[in-house]
């Protein structure tokens, strides 16, 4: 049950709209000032994001799908301080449209690629191309 002071202090989330009349964002806080947990739909209804914000920038968990509604990427966004912006931090798994299968895992560093990462082809095999150890997102050696 909320409180009172919720009742009388807390917005109610901000919604927008595309043309057609479905949902475009749902979250608190004006664009540029979010706030807690927005998501965000495409043109046609499918969600498309949905993660926090503090302070208008992206932190913790995040996730993204394709148009098609197949799972896109998730992990955790961290805020730079002193800026306006939010890096790609820790582990990351990000997935082919179409097929859904992996399509790369690694960690990131400040946004960079660090350390072991692993990429898929399409077809499910292993892009030995791609695979391997980076630094500062640079491929040091494969493994392969």
């Amino acid at each position: 049950m909320l409180g009172l002071g919720c009742l009388i202090a807390c917005d109610p989330p901000r919604t927008s709209q595309h043309e057609q009349g479905v949902r475009r964002y749902q979250g608190e806080g004006a664009p540029g000032a979010e706030e807690g947990l927005w998501t965000t739909w495409y043109f046609d209804g499918q969600m498309r994001t949905r993660g926090h914000y503090s302070g208008g920038l992206k932190v913790g968990a995040w996730e993204t799908w394709y148009r098609n509604g197949q799972r896109e990427s998730e992990g955790e966004r961290v805020p730079v301080p002193g800026t306006r912006v939010s890096l790609r931090e820790g582990t990351w798994t990000y997935w082919h449209e179409g097929s859904g299968r992996k399509k790369s895992e690694g960690r990131f560093e400040a946004g960079r690629r660090e350390g072991p990462w692993l990429f898929w082809k399409n077809d499910g095999s292993v892009d030995e191309q791609r695979t391997g150890n980076y630094l500062n997102s640079e491929l040091t050696d494969t493994d392969g």
